[in-house]
């Protein structure tokens, strides 16, 4: 979290796009041959504390921290077994929620927005 800050939306499918989202694994698109194809209309940005520009938090601040290069991507989720699900392998419980596969949870990639 040091590195790449609090979540401030969940990039899922259906539902709920806040913060509160981001350990709702079920929801989440899941890489076919390791691309992503992802749209989604009406996403809500909510404000979230100590983040966007000058440590703001409104969707115009975190909108205006994106364009500084501020906002970065992280895409959770490796099927470390090769199983073809998230499941409790070697790597066994996330530290995020021990109700969870760390496979589930572990950074996959990240990237800063341009």
């Amino acid at each position: 979290m040091p590195a790449y800050g609090p979540v401030v939306v969940s990039l899922n499918t259906t539902g709920d796009t806040s913060p509160d989202s981001f350990l709702a694994v079920d929801r989440f698109p899941v890489a076919q041959d390791g691309r992503i194809d992802y749209l989604r209309k009406k996403i809500a940005i909510t404000a979230v504390p100590d983040t966007g520009y000058l440590g703001g938090g409104t969707a115009k601040e975190i909108a205006a921290s994106i364009r500084e290069g501020e906002g970065v991507v992280v895409i959770h989720g490796i099927d470390d077994d090769g199983n073809g699900a998230y499941s409790f392998s070697e790597e066994g419980a996330s530290e995020l929620n021990s109700a969870l596969p760390a496979e589930a949870t572990d950074p996959a990639a990240c990237g800063v927005l341009r």
